[in-house]
């Protein structure tokens, strides 16, 4: 079960231009992945870029009030 799947709000923060690779595996119905829309389910996804001057501060910021935890 994800956190997702077990009602928690979960937002995870992608890379431009990249997205993470779950989103490709396996076969797909409708241009998304089917383990995706498992993985992915209850997620809210931002795209920033944490290189970038600001973004760990921007992601901080975006992550309030909520506890932030690492999900695979």
């Amino acid at each position: 079960m994800t956190p997702g799947g077990s009602g928690a709000g979960v937002v995870e923060v992608d890379r431009p231009r990249r997205p993470g690779p779950s989103r490709g595996h396996g076969p797909a119905k409708d241009g998304v992945g089917l383990r995706w829309k498992v993985l992915g389910r209850n997620r809210r996804t931002i795209a920033l870029d944490l290189s970038a001057p600001g973004g760990p501060a921007l992601a901080a910021r975006a992550a309030r009030p909520g506890p932030v935890a690492p999900v695979p």
